[in-house]
Parts: structure tokens; C-alpha cells; sequence
């Protein structure tokens, strides 16, 4: 019986991943090649073909997401093209304390961890006034991808307002279980603040921890 159950289960893996199982005969052909066949049996194709799955699900707020992403970062852009061949990396500066949060990443991008004067040769060794963690993550991400602080920022202009509509999104989702409802209030809500969400770290990185915080505390109390 284990061995009769063992066979099944593999014949309908492999069923499921595009070979063909003939039910008189133990012999397991594809209509692919060789390397095909191989391919479609690979941790990266059945990881690929989940994803894809989820994209198909959930398009209607992935490319919502996109669109906001695009209109956050379409001004920083739009600045870099009119400069055309003279911009010199210096990146345009278009919300309120955008140059203390720049500052304070250039500071953690330095070694500077202490925080204690941003703009200062002297007093960096004094404590910091204000918690660092969200620029040091900043920093060692510019240094990992080994890019400026500034366009760092520019890239997350793009970037973390996508990811703050899909985790806005799926605490919406999780509450009514309607996915158009979720995905076009989750575009309205940062379309209607578009200007604030091109403020970075907060609230274009501290909102997602509001939203995925919501959402744990939400996941909690619907298991009980």
C-alpha cells in the first residue's frame, strides 16, 4: 500500500508539471525536450510558475501599484531629463526634510553611526536625537548595490510606493475578501496623498510597517 501511494503521489507531480504519466505503463514521457522536461521538474520553474500564478490573481493591483510608483518618481525623472547630458548626479529634493534624511543616511553610508551632528565635522560622537535604524538600512543598501545615497532614493521613490499599495492592499483584502475593492481603494488612498508618499523614510518606509503590523494584528485575531 505505501509503495501503491508512493507511485500516485509521484505520478501526479509529475502530471502537474507537464509530463504525461501512461496509466497501463510505469514509463513517464514529456512533449518537451530532455532539458525542457528537466527545467519544468526544477525548484526555480515550479518557484516561477507560483509566482506567476499569484501575478494572475492579484494583477489588478499589481499594475495599480505600478502606476503609483510611476507618478511618485515621474518628477525626480522628468527633472533628471530636462538637465539632459549635464546632470551631475545631483538629484532634485521634493518634500519637506528630504535633505535631514539624505544627511543622516550620508552620515551611516560614512560610518557614522552615532548621529550626533549631521551637518558638523565635530559632535558625531554624541548620541543621536532621532532613531537611525531606517537610514542605516538605507545606507548599507547603498553600499551593497554600491550606489550614491541620493539615487538610492530616487530607485526607493519608485519602489517602496509599490510595495506600500500591495501591503496596503492585502490588509484591505484580508478584511473584506474583495480584491477590485482592495486594489482601487489601496490606489486612491496613496493617489490622494501622492505628495506626502514622495517623503522618504516616513511615510514612504515606516507606513509599511503600519500596514504589515495591521494586518499580523488582523491575521491574529481572525485565526481565533
Amino acid at each position: 500500500k505505501k509503495a501503491q501511494s508512493k507511485k500516485i503521489s509521484v505520478e501526479k507531480f509529475l502530471k502537474n508539471n507537464g509530463a504525461k504519466v501512461l496509466d497501463d505503463r510505469v514509463d513517464v514521457y514529456s512533449d518537451t525536450s530532455t532539458w525542457g522536461f528537466v527545467l519544468k521538474l526544477s525548484p526555480f520553474y515550479l518557484w516561477l510558475r507560483k509566482n506567476l500564478i499569484i501575478v494572475k490573481k492579484h494583477w489588478l493591483a499589481l499594475i495599480l501599484a505600478t502606476l503609483i510608483g510611476l507618478l511618485v518618481v515621474a518628477p525626480t525623472i522628468f527633472a533628471i531629463w530636462s538637465v539632459g547630458q549635464d546632470f551631475r548626479g545631483i538629484y532634485p529634493m521634493l518634500s519637506n526634510d528630504e535633505d535631514q534624511y539624505l544627511g543622516m543616511t550620508r552620515e551611516a553610508y560614512d560610518g557614522h553611526y552615532n548621529f550626533g551632528s549631521v551637518y558638523l565635522k565635530e559632535h558625531k560622537e554624541l548620541p543621536y536625537l532621532q532613531q537611525p535604524l531606517a537610514e542605516i538600512i538605507f545606507a548599507a543598501e547603498a553600499k551593497f548595490l554600491n550606489i550614491s545615497v541620493p539615487k538610492l532614493f530616487a530607485i526607493n521613490d519608485f519602489l517602496l510606493p509599490i510595495v506600500g499599495v500591495l501591503t496596503l492592499y492585502f490588509l484591505i483584502l484580508a478584511l473584506t475578501q474583495k480584491k477590485n475593492l482592495s486594489a482601487v481603494f489601496s490606489f486612491l488612498y496613496y493617489f490622494l496623498f501622492i505628495s506626502q508618499f514622495n517623503r522618504p523614510i516616513n511615510p514612504q518606509f515606516s507606513f509599511l510597517f503600519l500596514f504589515l503590523g495591521l494586518l499580523l494584528i488582523w491575521k491574529i485575531i481572525d485565526n481565533d
